[in-house]
């Protein structure tokens, strides 16, 4: 079957339901009283309306995961939560009438499509050659979603449909549920914001606690110890990567911007030239206390090199947060330098399901080790400002005893293997 027999199908849709069906009252008082405790703990007023807001949201969130990925267009950035599956489950309604599957809108490494979705979707490879953009899993993907909507594809839409994409993972990752959380406790509904506002307003939360990169960071060294066959040279170029990225995030995607506005390639080696410039104020624009953010680095830039700014910086943020995921092979040969963040990012999504397996492992130790240890801290009587010890600079685990419990003095607690 082709996409226009399915958009025929649409045609003959004489009803669909936009939200799951509802639940038995008894099991929805439960769940409310569950939802209740959540916020009653967390400092949250447990009323009616904050109960309802986190178990919409929450409940929204991951039933969106796995709607199909056709659902968005070009202005799904400014649309709702509600709103994007509200469509997602007429174009849902109009792939099962087909007996079609469909990819889903959380992206994940995933070798079950099926071959009724590339028959349905001919010649993408032919359209990127025809376009000379690269043929990528991202790049194939925006034709789909292009193609299922009858949308033009052209170099422009196709980068627009990517980094709305982009803001829609970005969301599924931003919005857990103690971001959610703090929304509410600020007066926020998650599910009267756009997407491209969640996003804002999750970064501008998580930014309020600094632990929280320190904590990434620790986690991240963590999992580089575990792994023994990794060299010294690889082990430093790892940590690189990570500190090159939180540069370019630090400040907006500044050097990013540096790098559209000469006209030159953003690949990770000439992002790490344009980080060093800009340390050295080499760069056509001055980072700084009054420093206005995005706006201020793409003035002048054109609407279509904005977009590839804020979606090249997505990718860069994802990588962050599985660098370790990262071959092998490509930090060894350094390839990874002549990589754009989305060519790069393509390595970490593509990664083999046993070494996700093996993160989670490792994630679930590391939370099980730094406890223990918090916890034999704790009982000796030490007021402790770090929750759990974490990894700081070296490798070593660190964790900082509060100077209410030792005269004044602020406590660090190290670690060394």
């Amino acid at each position: 079957m082709k996409i226009s027999e399915i958009h025929q199908q649409k045609k003959n849709v004489l009803s669909f339901e936009i939200f799951p069906p509802k639940k038995d009252e008894e099991l929805k008082n439960i769940e409310n009283q569950y939802y209740k405790k959540i916020l009653d703990g967390s400092g949250v007023e447990g009323t009616d309306k904050n109960v309802s807001t986190f178990s919409n949201t929450t409940e929204l969130i991951e039933a969106l995961k796995f709607q199909p990925a056709y659902a968005l267009t070009l202005s799904s950035g400014e649309e709702t939560l509600e709103a994007i599956y509200s469509r997602s489950e007429v174009v849902k309604s109009d792939f099962e009438k087909a007996n079609l599957r469909y990819e889903t809108l959380m992206t994940a490494p995933r070798s079950d499509l099926g071959d009724n979705i590339h028959k349905a979707f001919r010649n993408v490879d032919d359209i990127l050659r025809d376009l000379k953009i690269d043929i990528t899993e991202s790049n194939r993907r925006a034709v789909r979603i292009l193609a299922y909507n009858e949308t033009p594809i052209t170099d422009e839409n196709i980068m627009k449909i990517k980094a709305v994409d982009e803001q829609v993972q970005r969301a599924f990752k931003n919005l857990t549920p103690a971001t959610t959380l703090e929304m509410i406790r600020k007066g926020i509904s998650p599910l009267d914001l756009s997407i491209e506002q969640l996003n804002e307003v999750a970064v501008e939360i998580q930014s309020e606690n600094p632990e929280n990169e320190a904590e990434k960071f620790s986690k991240f060294l963590y999992k580089l110890e575990q792994n023994k066959e990794i060299t010294d040279e690889e082990r430093n170029a790892y940590i690189g990567i990570y500190r090159l990225i939180a540069q370019v995030e630090k400040t907006d995607g500044a050097a990013i911007g540096s790098l559209i506005n000469q006209g030159a390639d953003i690949t990770m080696r000439n992002l790490l030239t344009a980080v060093r410039n800009g340390k050295k104020g080499k760069m056509d624009y001055k980072v700084d206390e009054n420093f206005a953010g995005l706006e201020s680095v793409v003035k002048g830039i054109r609407i279509d090199e904005q977009i590839e700014n804020v979606y090249s910086l997505n990718c860069l943020s994802d990588v962050k947060e599985n660098i370790t995921s990262i071959p092998r092979q490509i930090i060894s040969d350094q390839s990874w330098e002549e990589m754009t963040p989305e060519q790069l990012k393509e390595y970490v999504n593509n990664v083999d399901e046993s070494l996700l397996e093996q993160n989670e492992i490792i994630e679930t130790e590391y939370a099980r080790e730094m406890l223990a240890q918090f916890e034999e801290v704790k009982a000796k009587g030490y007021k402790m400002i770090d929750e759990i010890p974490r990894y700081g600079a070296g490798g070593a685990k660190i964790a900082f005893c509060h100077p209410k419990g030792t005269n004044g003095v602020l406590l660090e607690l190290s670690e060394r293997k």
